[in-house]
């Protein structure tokens, strides 16, 4: 699964990104989540699976397990633009289960056996961009595939889910980062602020 940004807007990673420690990130971690997003992609839309290596089998296993949550996929691998001066590329908005409240959230998958505390702005993100674009998102959750099962023999991802309202908190982080990244890294206009998006969400 390739990214591409011709919107020659910044992005949601771009904007978290520099607040990130990545000291430990190595290109291959980039290409494993692409090829990952890529089979899961493949696999919502109903297309044909490739073989993908026993490495990464573990990671689809994760995924299949959370599959049954899915009720109904409402937009897959988009990118959405903003007039508050960003964009970004969502891996997944569906419809989940009961489970999950029955509520439509952005997804976003993970591969990283650390959590950065950055993915609820990310998540925030997302879900502006999705509002702004007409999606009706009241939720989110960033899901981290397992590697392998643990010690019971399960493989379920773990789950980090955001209400309604921890995702308008979220979104409020993520409209801070961007006017420092507005400010401190490329001088830029200020698109948002605190009051804007409390005012909005």
């Amino acid at each position: 699964m390739e990214y591409s940004n011709k919107t020659g807007l910044p992005s949601v990673s771009d904007i978290i990104g520099y607040l990130e420690d990545t000291r430990w990130f190595k290109p291959w971690h980039a290409e494993r989540g692409n090829i990952v997003h890529g089979w899961i992609c493949a696999d919502l839309l109903g297309l044909f699976q490739p073989e993908i290596h026993e490495s990464l089998q573990g990671y689809i296993n994760s995924y299949l397990e959370f599959k049954p949550h899915i009720k109904k996929v409402v937009v897959i691998e988009k990118r959405f633009s903003s007039e508050r001066g960003y964009c970004g590329q969502v891996d997944l908005i569906a419809l989940l289960d009961d489970a999950f409240q029955n509520v439509v959230a952005v997804l976003d998958w993970k591969t990283s056996v650390a959590a950065y505390k950055t993915w609820q702005a990310r998540i925030g993100g997302y879900y502006g961009l999705s509002k702004e674009n007409g999606v009706p998102v009241t939720a989110g959750a960033t899901i981290r595939l397992r590697k392998a099962p643990t010690s019971t023999g399960k493989n379920f991802p773990l789950v980090n889910f955001y209400n309604e309202h921890e995702i308008k908190e979220n979104y409020i982080d993520f409209l801070c980062a961007q006017r420092v990244y507005n400010n401190l890294l490329t001088n830029g206009e200020i698109y948002a602020s605190y009051e804007e998006a409390e005012k909005e969400y």
